[in-house]
């Protein structure tokens, strides 16, 4: 692969990247305005997930993911 065809995919990637996030951000803004404050944090999770799979986005859900201290 020659390095601007490496250069074309990290931006793809890149473009790609930021379009899933504003999704996200509008998801979650939607949410908030909706159903405001005060429900169980497992209420908008389960929201949040309905409408990421509806907006054709894979879901992974409690992922566990390594954390290192601070020493």
């Amino acid at each position: 692969m020659s390095r601007k065809d490496a250069e074309t995919q990290r931006n793809a990637k890149i473009v790609e990247e930021n379009n899933i996030s504003g999704v996200i951000v509008n998801i979650a803004y939607l949410i908030h305005i909706r159903l405001g404050p005060g429900l169980f944090e497992s209420v908008y999770k389960e929201v949040m997930n309905y409408e990421l799979i509806k907006q054709g986005i894979k879901v992974d859900r409690q992922k566990r993911i390594p954390v290192f201290g601070m020493n």
